[in-house]
């Protein structure tokens, strides 16, 4: 309802949080170096690190409708990752 909030949780030291979306009923949050699930907000999974990425600052995270897409740099270089 965006008036009463749960006590905060803290999440695993490796994720500063980047940025944090809903769709397809889940909540995918993206940090710094990984990226974590929840279906409920409350209860999240660390996946860890995308795979093909050895040295990952992710930046950004969009749904576009019909897939989640993350930029960032791995290593310096420019970098774009799709999921359906």
């Amino acid at each position: 309802n965006g008036v009463t909030w749960s006590v905060p949780i803290q999440a695993p030291s490796s994720t500063i949080t980047a940025q944090l979306i809903y769709d397809q009923g889940q909540f995918l949050m993206v940090g710094k170096t990984t990226y974590m699930t929840s279906t409920d907000g409350i209860t999240w999974s660390d996946v860890g690190t995308l795979p093909g990425w050895t040295n990952p600052t992710i930046t950004g995270l969009v749904y576009s409708g019909s897939r989640f897409v993350i930029v960032g740099k791995d290593s310096g270089n420019a970098m774009i990752q799709t999921s359906s």
